[in-house]
């Protein structure tokens, strides 16, 4: 029996670091290269996809503009588009592989030191986990912590489930089964990568998604790729805030009017 090669032990114990960021952001590469050389981690840059320079013909082909207006109120930015798309060649990347688990990260995050301790002791994960977020969302709009599903992982870190949807794809642990899934829904597009990660049950994608506690990704200072994507989210999301007080208004009124005429005696028919 030839001797184990010590170095492939460790490494095993360890999934790949997949790093998404596009090729000609230089300054947020060497941030981020910087960053991961002091954590002593092991990691790898992927290309993302610039949905800057995706073709009319090339955009038809793998987005939907129909069904994001339909779902959404609003078609997706190009950004959006080539965000999307760069997280499936992610999930791609890992059915290819042969591998069964990697990490996923942005090019515009902190890590947390404990992040190496936490993923040796995956094995303490809830069974049939299907992705594992290792942030809390944008900030401001952090998940709701449900009460049940939690896990102990070892020190002061554990595993929780959400009752609400997580916002961000900044960096999560994937596993080979939700990355077939994900592939599955995921063309074409029509929601942003972070609807088919943080459980937007739209994508009908039905992923057993759990997050750490606590939260072993941040995101970073770096002024975002996609800041017209983030103008637009805001202002569907006041859009259908003002929606929906108006809606309640109306049935607050409605029902108003209904004792109205029951109880007044100056009411007539």
């Amino acid at each position: 029996m030839l001797p184990l090669n010590p170095w492939v032990v460790v490494m095993s114990a360890f999934p790949p670091i997949w790093i998404i960021s596009l090729s000609r952001s230089a300054d947020r590469r060497a941030i981020m290269a910087d960053h991961m050389k002091r954590l002593g981690l092991p990691y790898e840059f992927v290309d993302a996809v610039d949905g800057s320079k995706l073709s009319a013909e090339e955009l038809a082909a793998v987005y939907s503009r129909e069904e994001a207006v339909r779902h959404l109120g609003r078609p997706l930015t190009r950004g959006e588009i080539g965000c999307s798309l760069s997280h499936l060649e992610a999930c791609r990347r890992l059915i290819d592989s042969g591998l069964e688990e990697a990490i996923v990260l942005e090019d515009d995050v902190i890590l947390d030191p404990a992040l190496e301790s936490v993923m040796e002791r995956r094995r303490l994960l809830p069974d049939g986990w299907d992705l594992v977020h290792l942030h809390v969302g944008d900030p401001g709009h952090e998940p709701i912590v449900s009460i049940w599903g939690k896990r102990s992982l070892g020190g002061s870190h554990r595993a929780v489930r959400f009752t609400t949807q997580v916002d961000g794809a900044y960096g999560y642990l994937l596993r080979r089964g939700a990355a077939e899934r994900i592939l599955k829904h995921g063309y074409p597009v029509w929601l942003a990568a972070d609807h088919y990660t943080g459980g937007d049950r739209r994508s009908k994608m039905d992923l057993n998604i759990y997050g750490i506690d606590p939260p072993l990704v941040q995101a970073g200072k770096l002024a975002s790729t996609m800041p017209e994507a983030h103008a637009l989210r805001k202002e569907v999301e006041a859009q259908r805030r003002a929606g929906t007080l108006r809606s309640i208004y109306e049935w607050l009124r409605e029902r108003a009017a209904r004792v109205y005429k029951r109880v007044s005696p100056f009411y007539r028919f």
